[in-house]
């Protein structure tokens, strides 16, 4: 419903190790996205860390990066590491691997979008999801 309205959307899975962990389950989710959405709705999987009342063991950094090669291979252009120190949250563009927003955890450090949202080296434009980050960035921009 919020795609249909015109909305920003993004997904986030939270992934625990016994419950959601399995690749079959993380490529299902994945392809619904795609299939049902779209190819450039961003996808945040995030490690679970043990919780009041529910003590699963932490998630391991392999099985989110497992999680983001899976999502890719569904078709997913955008799918960010959460809740981990990785390079997972960068964005990168789609059609040739560009670095395009720069973060360390959740802060931006840098962006290379063009003013218009595109990629300054083949120009293809990144959906919405890096464009207010591109323009309170535009001072810090290379």
């Amino acid at each position: 419903m919020a795609k249909e309205l015109g909305l920003h959307l993004e997904i986030t899975t939270l992934v625990v190790p016994g419950v959601n962990n399995d690749a079959e389950q993380l490529r299902s989710i994945a392809s619904r996205i795609v299939q049902e959405l779209s190819a450039d709705i961003p996808w945040h999987v995030n490690a679970y860390y043990p919780a009041y009342e529910f003590n699963a063991p932490p998630t391991p950094a392999a099985t989110l990066a497992r999680a983001q090669q899976i999502g890719r291979e569904a078709g997913l252009d955008f799918v960010y590491l959460g809740n981990v120190e990785d390079t997972g949250s960068n964005t990168y563009c789609p059609s040739c691997n560009t670095l395009l927003v720069e973060r360390a955890g959740l802060a931006l450090l840098r962006s290379r979008l063009l003013q218009s949202g595109a990629c300054p080296k083949c120009a293809k434009v990144v959906p919405g999801i890096a464009w207010d980050w591109a323009s309170k960035l535009r001072g810090h921009s290379t």
